[in-house]
């Protein structure tokens, strides 16, 4: 994944630099190399997160992994992603 990760934005980086400011095709490699790394930070940082506050205290009454709600939001997520 990180391989794969690593060489979108490589090309995206290198496409980058050969095209000059004002053209439209910038505008198409900008946004989707800033939603990809943006994408990518958000969720790694709340699934960290999500791991940390279970794993801290796995008997707390507010550990996410006990919400049937956490179950469905991660199930759409999973469905809708592929």
């Amino acid at each position: 994944y990180y391989a794969s990760f690593a060489a979108w934005i490589a090309v995206c980086a290198a496409r980058l630099c050969r095209v000059g400011a004002g053209k439209v095709e910038r505008g198409f490699l900008v946004a989707p190399a800033a939603g990809s790394l943006g994408g990518n930070t958000f969720t790694t940082k709340a699934a960290s997160e999500l791991l940390a506050s279970g794993a801290a205290d796995p008997e707390c009454d507010g550990c996410p992994f006990r919400s049937p709600a956490f179950y469905l939001l991660a199930g759409c997520t999973a469905a809708t992603a592929s």
